[in-house]
Formats: C-alpha cells, structure tokens, sequence
C-alpha cells in the first residue's frame, strides 16, 4: 500500500473511532445512570517533537528526533465480568535517522473478572519491580531505549501474553504469565559502532514452539506495614545479544554476518517497599542463570543485581535516592577491541556484548538521585535525574520543565547528557541521546 493511501485508511479510521466515542460517551453516561451494562471511553494525545544535539564526528547541531503523531486508547467495559484495551500511536517524521512512519499496536486485550480470578489475554505492557528506573526483575514486556520521548514509559513495548492473578487471600496474591511469543527489545548498542562491511540480518527469534515459551510467576503480599514479592522468570531475556555467522563471500572478498540472537535464562527475584518514619524505603534484587555462555558469545554470565532506594516528600519537593549494584558470579575477562582489518569480529561482539549487560567488569555499582519539584504552583513541574557509575566513570543528567498551559495542553521542554569514556556503554548512545529536546502535547 502506498503512503497517501495508507495515510487516508489512518485518519478515516481516526475518525470513524472518534465519531463512535461521542456515542460511547452516551453510553457511558446511561451505564453510570445504571442504565445499560456496558461502558466505554476514548482518550489519547496528539504531539509534536523536537530532539536535536551534537553527533558522533560533528561538532554542530543536527536533528536527531523531529516527529508528530498521537495515540489513541479506547476502554472497553462489559458488566462487572469483562474489559478491555484498544493502544495504539500513529507517528511520521524522522528518528535516528530513518522514518518511524506508522501505525505501531502497544496494547490489545481482553480482562476477564470471575471472581478472586481474573484472566487477561492479548498484546500487554508489564512492568515489574519497585525500584526508581532500574529494575532488574523488570523482563516480561519489551523496550526500545533508543524512543526519544521526555516520558520514561514511552521505551516500553508491548507482546502477546496470557496473564492470570488470583486472590490467595486478604492480603495474598499470585500472578502467573505465559509468554508463547518472542517479541525483541531494541538493543541500545546499535549497528552504527560495527564496521560498515558487515552483513547484518534482522533478529534470528526463536521457532514459534511450545518448548520456546516463555514463563513468568509472582507472589505479592500487600500488608499495611510492608509490601513485598516474589518472582520467578523462565525465558528468553527481552534483549537479544550480537552473534557471529561466519564469512559471506561478496565479489571477491569475504564479508562478516553477524546476527542478533536471544538468549535463555532463569531469574529468581524479589523486592519490597515500606516506610521509615517519613522516609520511604524500596529494595530489590534477582539472580540470573544461564547456561552456554563459555562457548556461545551471545549468552549473558549469570550475575546478581540489587537495587536500594530512599524517598522524601519535603512540601513541593520529592527526592528519590538510590544505590544499585551488580556482581558477575561467573566472570571472564573481556578485552576492548581494537581496530583495523586484524580484529576478529567474535572477539569485538562478544565486547559489546559484556558492555551491553554491564558484564565488563566483575562487579559495578551507581548512585542516583531523582528530583521533582513544583515551584509554588500546579502548573509548572521541575524535574531532574543524575547518576554515576563509580566502577566505570559513566554519568547521566537529565532536566526539564513541564508547563501545563491549560487542561490537557502542555509544554515540555528539556537536557539529556550521557558520558563515558570511550569503549563504555554511555559513550555508544549518548551521540543518539544527548541533546536539548522540546514536546507540545495535548490531551483528550
């Protein structure tokens, strides 16, 4: 389908839903009136998008992010049995340096409440884990960390899962996912820093079986002095790894193919939040196995991750301080590669790699802090977020200013800086992250 023709499918599509939410609206007034049993509601956002900042070997400022688009989300209710989700953005313009045109689904399902039981079916976005950012546990749904967005959850993605939760008890509740469906995230170390001769296909997923079904279980106990979970993962990790196929004969030399290639693993977790006097207090941490990773260079070393937090409220003011740490149980030393037609390419992905999943180093550890403050008035929102690596010497800061203009209508304006030495994971997206950044946003 050409572009014109698929551009007047969207927008006649848009409008037949919109003109079907003044009648839903009617609808969902007689069901509060008690008048009929079911319900409906269409919200969304229409936004504009500007992300510019230095590039890897300019000194001036080029365009990285100059897009328009919106999302639409339309809940569905049926008695007190059954809802569901219709998500769904539209975006045209540039990011990256390609076109993110489109329509792209992020979620689609159906809620079924019998009961303690309810049962959800359909594309979803989970998320898992109390910490601030970093949440280790945090495996079931897919991310694209490279969307450029002054909305953190705008990196998550969504996949077809069945997800049922069951109330054990007043205070009790388990969650167990089945994953039948490898959906990739967007791996952060791009192709850009791999030699422009090599051959890269697209993401090798794992055959569509039932032996390559992915697992998820969760226990959470919700009491007033402490929550806390338990969690279990048995998986594809949703980030694939670079993997090495060999030489590919083009004219008369031979050109490297590489590939990106999910790995399996088993992660044990648990987390917790609860309060100290006005402090509150979050913690988590997951341990990972894998096997394969001596000899399969697309494999994760089986690590621990932990995560620890602090919260204050002081009037306007909140701050969230936070300390999270990794240590590599089954470490092996990985050079930095070099340059030059005499690098393997295995031993260079294998790099990035270890560099991908903080696997560098036997262990690392960060601090954090993350700030947001209302000067005085509702209207206008200040927030910041630093942090720093002190094993590797990487630093993220990031700022911006939300102006609620009216209600529904804002601005948005913001700094993102990441910095690393070079050869560090930082040093790799911060030439497709860094940079000032604007956002006008409406709401309905």
């Amino acid at each position: 389908m050409r572009k014109p023709v698929r551009i007047s499918a969207i927008i006649v599509f848009i409008g037949w839903l919109l003109t079907g939410g003044l009648q839903a609206q009617g609808l969902f007034e007689q069901s509060v009136s008690g008048g009929d049993n079911q319900a409906w509601s269409l919200s969304g956002y229409i936004r504009g998008l500007a992300w510019a900042g230095k590039t890897v070997d300019k000194e001036n400022i080029e365009p990285k992010a100059l897009f328009s688009g919106g999302e639409i989300n339309l809940l569905a209710k049926s008695g007190k049995f059954g809802d569901g989700k219709l998500s769904f953005r539209l975006r045209d313009g540039m990011e990256n340096g390609y076109e993110p045109y489109g329509l792209d689904l992020r979620e689609a399902y159906i809620h079924v409440h019998l009961g303690p039981v309810s049962l959800c079916t359909g594309r979803q976005i989970i998320a898992w884990g109390r910490a601030d950012s970093n949440n280790p546990t945090d495996l079931i749904t897919p991310k694209n960390p490279l969307f450029h967005s002054p909305d953190p959850d705008d990196i998550r993605m969504g996949n077809f899962l069945f997800n049922g939760k069951i109330n054990v008890g007043t205070h009790i509740f388990f969650q167990g996912i089945w994953i039948p469906v490898y959906r990739p995230s967007i791996i952060p170390v791009t192709r850009d820093v791999l030699p422009p001769e090599m051959e890269v296909p697209a993401v090798q997923s794992p055959q569509k079986t039932l032996k390559n079904s992915g697992y998820a279980m969760k226990m959470d106990f919700t009491y007033p002095a402490v929550d806390f979970s338990l969690s279990w993962f048995d998986g594809f990790d949703p980030y694939p790894l670079f993997s090495f196929g060999g030489y590919k004969p083009v004219d008369s030399t031979f050109v490297p193919v590489i590939g990106e290639e999910p790995f399996r693993e088993k992660i044990a977790g648990a987390d917790f939040s609860t309060t100290l006097g006005s402090f509150g207090v979050r913690g988590e941490v997951a341990y990972r196995q894998t096997k394969g990773y001596d000899h399969d260079i697309h494999v994760a070393l089986p690590d621990i991750r932990w995560v620890a937090g602090l919260d204050k409220t002081l009037g306007n003011l909140t701050m969230i301080v936070q300390y999270s740490g990794y240590c590599v149980t089954k470490f092996r030393e990985v050079p930095e590669p070099g340059s030059g037609p005499a690098v393997m390419p295995d031993q260079m992905l294998l790099f990035y790699n270890r560099l991908m999943f903080r696997q560098t180093k036997r262990s690392q550890h960060t601090l954090s802090l993350h700030a947001t403050w209302s000067p005085g008035q509702e209207n206008v929102n200040i927030e910041g977020y630093g942090e720093t690596n002190l094993t590797t010497g990487e630093s993220l800061i990031r700022a911006q200013v939300k102006w609620n203009v009216s209600d529904g209508l804002s601005l948005t304006g913001g700094w993102q800086h990441f910095d690393g030495k070079q050869n560090t994971l930082y040093d790799l997206v911060g030439p497709l992250l860094n940079g000032l950044y604007m956002q006008c946003k409406i709401c309905f």
